[in-house]
């Protein structure tokens, strides 16, 4: 997987970075990419699977804590929940995988029993986010937002 982020980086900072990768531990590699400000999603794929198979002592010296989300990628995670509620689990992840903003819950994304875990992990949470009384106009927002975000993706890949 690496060996295929190195071929799709498009810029001289990535290939840099990615010259850098082999030497790095997988945490290291996450920290590194968040902090440059540039994401190669297969390299997030590679260490997200990676991650997932390391014994808590091969992660290095960083405290593993549990994922924290921001605003948006909670939502997103409460709407690949409902999805995956009303669909099943393996299609909504095929067809609908979230689509997080945080390089950390992008590699969550890569393997699907960690994402399977962080929503056990946040299943107090998004129960809670249903009991609330505007929750459907969230999620709606949430939706729109998304939809916005995507087509704004798609003018720019035609640009």
């Amino acid at each position: 997987m690496v060996d295929e982020a190195r071929r799709n980086a498009v810029d001289t900072g990535e290939h840099e970075l990615l010259c850098r990768v082999d030497a790095m531990r997988p945490f290291e590699v996450l920290d590194a990419f968040e902090h440059e400000g540039f994401v190669n999603a297969d390299l997030l794929k590679a260490v997200g699977a990676v991650l997932r198979h390391l014994a808590p002592a091969q992660y290095g010296d960083a405290e593993q804590e549990e994922l924290q989300l921001c605003d948006y990628d909670f939502r997103e995670l409460v709407a690949f929940a409902s999805k995956a509620e009303n669909e099943g689990f393996w299609y909504a992840y095929a067809e609908y995988g979230p689509e997080f903003e945080s390089p950390a819950a992008r590699a969550v994304v890569a393997d699907p029993r960690a994402l399977e875990d962080l929503l056990k992990q946040y299943e107090k949470a998004i129960d809670g986010f249903w009991e609330q009384p505007d929750a459907e106009t969230q999620y709606d927002a949430h939706l729109g937002e998304r939809d916005r975000r995507d087509k704004m993706a798609k003018r720019r890949a035609t640009v």
